[in-house]
């Protein structure tokens, strides 16, 4: 499927599902409320110290990769809230409940999104944790929005591209439109 919108205008759709997806995926599931953010720079410094963050991928016409990073403290709050168990330490369930969140957010992102840029296929979650966690992609463009829940912020992070594009110039990841984009703040 051949979209016609300008990489700004899937840009756009994007942020504006996955904010939707971020919504009702956290209010749903978990009972938390969510405030998100403007999008931040591509330079935007990481957060220190322990990290857990789920990455999950979809391939088709658009291919990307979308990231849910959170602290150990934010898992095991939402295996309390999933779950109903109290971990006072990151473990196997907390593990589990991130992977679950971030299948539920980017699978409902995607979903919404195949209406407009076609087919595409989920695949599996995959969690990293500890101190000191980089995630890199070749092209390194991800859109980051930063997301308030309780005391807690998160980071979302979604890369898409355009995988069967006539010629590079159109391949190229909508990524280079991010730059300086400042998606207005709303609350959820």
């Amino acid at each position: 499927m051949q979209t016609t919108l300008s990489g700004e205008q899937v840009r756009d759709l994007m942020v504006e599902t996955l904010c939707t997806a971020l919504d009702q995926a956290f209010s749903t599931m978990a009972g938390m409320e969510v405030s998100i953010g403007p999008v931040l720079p591509l330079e935007a410094e990481r957060p220190d110290g322990q990290l857990v963050a789920s990455l999950v991928s979809w391939v088709g016409h658009w291919s990307g990769t979308g990231v849910l990073e959170c602290t150990p403290e934010f898992a095991c709050l939402l295996t309390s809230r999933l779950l109903g168990a109290e971990p006072e330490e990151l473990d196997e369930e907390s593990l589990n409940c991130i992977a679950e969140m971030s299948n539920i957010v980017f699978g409902n992102m995607k979903t919404r999104l195949e209406g407009v840029l076609g087919e595409m296929q989920l695949g599996i979650p995959t969690v990293v944790y500890g101190s000191g966690i980089g995630i890199w992609t070749p092209q390194s463009k991800f859109l980051t929005l930063p997301v308030q829940i309780e005391r807690h912020v998160l980071r979302v992070k979604i890369y898409m591209v355009c995988q069967l594009a006539d010629n590079d110039a159109e391949r190229d990841p909508v990524g280079h439109l991010w730059s300086g984009f400042h998606h207005e703040a709303s609350t959820r």
